[in-house]
């Protein structure tokens, strides 16, 4: 299920998305293992003056008798897919996005927070929220405001990453 309701397609400055689904993984159909993962989405955009945005983002997964292969991963910039795990996974963040030389060129902050939760077997420190931060630049390469955005991203235990992507970090 998707809700669709923003300004641009490429570089929304207002409007909002909202996407939902189940991916069902049956042994039935040749898999070694029957689950689902249950998957939302919501992005909304609110805009500063006439060319900057604040873009907000928050997503979630959730397991219902995944096996390890299975399970949700940390889905931030700054750190590698597949590196933590566990059942579920929930995250927010937010993207500044600033024009800075015409309408052309502009510079990006971000930072947000993922939790990792529902594995029965995980030690009682608590320690399963992943900060991450960073910044980037951007370059509007046509009339219909694509771009072409690179973005350096910090997470916590020496995670980090560069990215270079057509289109903004998590814009679908």
């Amino acid at each position: 299920q998707r809700l669709l309701q923003r300004d641009n397609q490429y570089s929304p400055m207002a409007g909002q998305v909202f996407e939902a689904h189940n991916v069902a993984y049956r042994d039935e159909l040749g898999g070694d293992v029957s689950f689902d993962a249950l998957v939302a989405e919501y992005e909304y955009y609110i805009p500063f003056h006439q060319k900057h945005v604040l873009a907000l983002h928050a997503k979630g997964r959730w397991t219902n008798d995944a096996p390890i292969s299975g399970y949700s991963s940390v889905d931030l910039r700054g750190y590698t897919r597949g590196q933590y795990l566990a059942p579920h996974m929930t995250m927010v963040e937010a993207d500044y996005r600033h024009m800075v030389y015409k309408d052309k060129v502009g510079a990006a902050i971000f930072g947000g927070v993922a939790a990792l939760y529902g594995d029965d077997e995980s030690d009682e420190d608590y320690n399963d929220l992943y900060p991450g931060a960073g910044a980037g630049l951007f370059y509007v390469i046509n009339d219909e405001k694509m771009v072409i955005r690179a973005d350096f991203a910090y997470g916590e235990d020496g995670n980090y990453g560069f990215y270079v992507q057509f289109g903004h970090g998590f814009q679908k």
